[in-house]
């Protein structure tokens, strides 16, 4: 097998959603796919084959050898309780010492209730839930089909999630409506006590965020951060930020130079190297019910994509801000004009967030706010 990262696995559980998100990536390719939910024997092989090649080639982490599966969709929660036990099950048929496997969910979460909660929580379960902020941003794009907003209901879920202690995550997509109110955003996370936050641009086809607005938003947002200097408070990007600043690890793929570290399974058992190429034929490493994890990762075409993901343009390897921002995201290269062997299209706009953390970094230090 090629060096890399051993890859977790984001798995597609269903096609079918309870909403319809107007930025959403996955329902333009649902029309080739007949599966509404995952079939359990196609869920069986991508657990016996990935156990396998974990027992094969070894995990990613030596010490604590743990294998992560993230169960995605559309909205996975509609696979139903009854499936994720029939998932329970496979797992521990499979699982083998010393390997471990963690599960975790990303989920809109309107559906969840109080026994979807003990469920996640008795089954150890990461849940990361998608909310873009209050509900006059959030109701913006993230409706039912109906075109009514799903802020309440989502709310409701995560207070249930809070008062029965399971720990979660928020997925917040960077809108221009979120994009023009960091302070409104800021507020919000605070008032509700939400600490654990992934921030994700807006980008649809050739559809995106502009990169001075994402900018000057994360700028923003990460002064209120920086100054509220509360250590439980988690935002992801800046975490990989300062990481890269003190030759840190970072966790965030594309901080990490990419490398791909993960694979992604469509709900047909069709393999991509990033769900964000879900229906790009190119992107296509082949079908887990044809061959089987070992097999594909020894593929030519994944070699060759994996070398792609290195093959940054001249300007990032002799950038001073490389070794912290690792080139950033394959996918917003690909959409780029020059393609992957171009720049990713927030280049420009992560060096002016950078150059700011750093500024402020060595400012704070010299008040002693910080120790570098």
């Amino acid at each position: 097998m090629p060096e890399m990262p051993f890859p977790d696995l984001i798995i597609k559980t269903t096609s079918a959603c309870n909403l319809s998100c107007d930025y959403c990536y996955i329902q333009s390719y649902n029309n080739g796919i007949s599966n509404k939910v995952m079939p359990l024997k196609i869920t069986t092989k991508i657990i016996k084959d990935y156990t396998q090649l974990a027992t094969d080639f070894g995990t990613a982490d030596e010490e604590e050898n743990t294998l992560y599966l993230f169960w995605h969709g559309g909205e996975p929660t509609l696979a139903g309780k009854t499936y994720f036990t029939e998932v329970l099950n496979i797992e521990k048929y499979f699982s083998t010492s010393p390997h471990n496997i963690k599960n975790g969910i990303v989920t809109n979460a309107i559906s969840l209730d109080i026994d979807w909660v003990n469920f996640l929580k008795e089954n150890d379960f990461m849940v990361s839930v998608s909310l873009d902020g209050p509900e006059q941003i959030h109701n913006l794009h993230r409706k039912y089909p109906n075109g009514n907003g799903s802020f309440n209901e989502v709310m409701r879920s995560l207070k249930l999630l809070q008062e029965y202690d399971v720990p979660f995550g928020l997925l917040n997509v960077i809108t221009k409506d979120l994009a023009a109110q960091p302070q409104l955003f800021f507020d919000f996370l605070i008032s509700q006590n939400l600490q654990d936050i992934a921030l994700i641009p807006y980008q649809k086809s050739d559809d995106f965020l502009l990169p001075n607005d994402w900018a000057d938003f994360m700028i923003s947002l990460f002064d209120l951060w920086f100054d509220l200097d509360n250590p439980k408070f988690h935002i992801r990007d800046f975490t990989n930020i300062i990481s890269g600043i003190f030759d840190r690890p970072k966790t965030l793929c594309e901080y990490n130079n990419c490398l791909i570290n993960h694979l992604c399974i469509d709900t047909n058992g069709d393999v991509y190297i990033c769900d964000m190429f879900i229906g790009n034929s190119n992107m296509l490493l082949g079908n887990i019910t044809e061959t089987n994890f070992k097999d594909l990762l020894e593929s030519d075409k994944y070699i060759y994509l994996q070398n792609a993901t290195k093959n940054h343009h001249e300007e990032c390897l002799s950038c001073e801000y490389f070794r912290i921002c690792g080139g950033g995201c394959f996918y917003r290269r690909f959409i780029s004009p020059h393609g992957i062997a171009g720049k990713d299209i927030y280049c420009a706009a992560r060096k002016k967030l950078i150059s700011h953390i750093l500024q402020k970094i060595i400012t704070s230090a010299k008040t002693e706010k910080v120790t570098l």
